[in-house]
């Protein structure tokens, strides 16, 4: 009998959008091919359906994205969102990055899948 490992062949990217509520420990995500402003407005009615009242921070790093037209014109729509942006090269500080990094340790890393042949 021969016992096959499976294992990843090339890499794969997954792009996920997230964000924690601090309060409730509620995480939200989008999941897409790519990470641009169309999945950041997503992610904000998202936020805005979990949230119904009340002002909504956001801390932010400053990817492109989060800068866009389509994400400010948003944001006039929805004055409850405040968006606040953390100086460059500031990871140590961003909270979503500490999730990335338990998942990435916990899920992603040292799973091997065995099946027969």
């Amino acid at each position: 009998m021969t016992i096959g490992i499976k294992t990843n062949n090339g890499r794969q990217r997954t792009n996920i959008n997230g964000a924690i509520n601090l309060q409730t420990k509620t995480v939200l995500y989008v999941e897409d091919e790519q990470i641009n402003a169309q999945t950041m407005t997503v992610l904000l009615v998202l936020i805005l359906q979990e949230q119904k009242e009340g002002k909504i921070h956001i801390i932010l790093d400053n990817a492109r994205h989060y800068h866009a037209q389509l994400v400010k014109d948003f944001l006039k729509e929805h004055p409850r969102i405040m968006l606040h942006f953390m100086p460059p090269y500031s990871l140590n500080l961003n909270i979503i990055e500490r999730l990335w990094k338990i998942l990435k340790k916990k899920v992603v890393y040292y799973k091997f899948y065995l099946r027969a042949c």
